[in-house]
């Protein structure tokens, strides 16, 4: 196999694993909502509708944050990749 196309296919195997570990944490974060049913529940009862809007604007504001964090990384891991 030529040397250039090692190095594609090298480099394509490293966007790969960085791509799926990307969408892999907010994913399980998602996957992980249905266990805050009982802080949405109390959120509820305690502040009615304006209280559960402020627990659901967090939650989003946290997987929000993790994929900027994540893209962040992917995207300084690809520019050390090309470097």
């Amino acid at each position: 196999m030529p040397l250039h196309r090692a190095r594609y296919a090298a480099h394509s195997d490293y966007c790969n694993r960085h791509s799926q570990k990307m969408h892999q944490t907010p994913l399980e974060r998602i996957d992980r909502l249905p266990a805050r049913a009982e802080d949405l529940a109390a959120a509820f009862t305690q502040g009615g509708l304006p209280g559960l809007r402020a627990v659901l604007k967090d939650l989003a504001r946290r997987v929000r944050a993790t994929m900027a964090a994540n893209m962040q990384v992917r995207s300084s891991s690809q520019e050390e990749a090309a470097a």
